[in-house]
């Protein structure tokens, strides 16, 4: 059975440490399968235990994660919280010393079947935003087309004022585009649903 990408062995492997600490429990990623792996496998599972983390909410945002690194970019904080304008928000991605906020959309983020709620949604989100605007110095959208061609990512980042830190990982890159079941599911709808936690703000008490 072939494996998947780096990239999108980490969003599995981020999926499973989140499940298992919901239940209490954790995951030592790099010791499944290293007894049948070669050295480039090896290397592969080194890569995806120092990385993965039940923080990341999404496929969308581990393989974001994996894209950013790749393309020379400061490494980012995951799900950091504001409390501006007595709101409570977070976001998925922060640079914090460029105060720079990123965020991966996906697809299934509002409700196209209930249109009351969908819109109620995309209010809150927008007021969300703008707050965030307010108060940081850049707030940088992409979704998962973005990230997948990595191209349009990288210009995106570019725009909002990140610069990159060390040399892009072409190779790597590279490895984004070929997962048979990366795009198409995405274009037809088939993604695993994102969490709208993030979208969605908190009145503090």
């Amino acid at each position: 059975m072939p494996r998947p990408p780096p990239a999108f062995a980490l969003a599995t492997a981020d999926a499973a440490l989140r499940s298992l600490a919901a239940q209490g429990r954790t995951l030592a990623v790099a010791d499944h399968g290293r007894a049948q792996a070669n050295r480039r496998g090896l290397r592969r599972l080194d890569w995806v235990q120092d990385r993965a983390t039940p923080i990341a909410e999404s496929p969308g945002e581990s393989v974001s994660r994996a894209a950013i690194e790749w393309l020379g970019y400061e490494e980012p904080e995951l799900q950091q919280e504001f409390r501006y304008e007595g709101a409570r928000d977070r976001a998925d991605f922060y640079w914090r010393r460029l105060r720079r906020i990123g965020e991966s959309d996906g697809y299934g983020k509002y409700d196209a079947v209930d249109v009351d709620s969908a819109r109620a949604h995309f209010v809150r989100e927008k007021l969300r935003e703008d707050r965030l605007r307010r108060h940081e110095h850049g707030f940088i959208r992409w979704d998962w087309g973005d990230c997948i061609r990595w191209k349009p990512l990288d210009a995106k980042l570019a725009a909002g004022g990140l610069t990159p830190v060390r040399p892009r990982s072409p190779g790597m890159l590279a490895s984004l585009g070929p997962n048979p079941r990366s795009l198409d599911r995405r274009v037809k709808g088939n993604a695993p649903k994102p969490r709208a936690s993030h979208s969605v703000s908190t009145p503090i008490p």
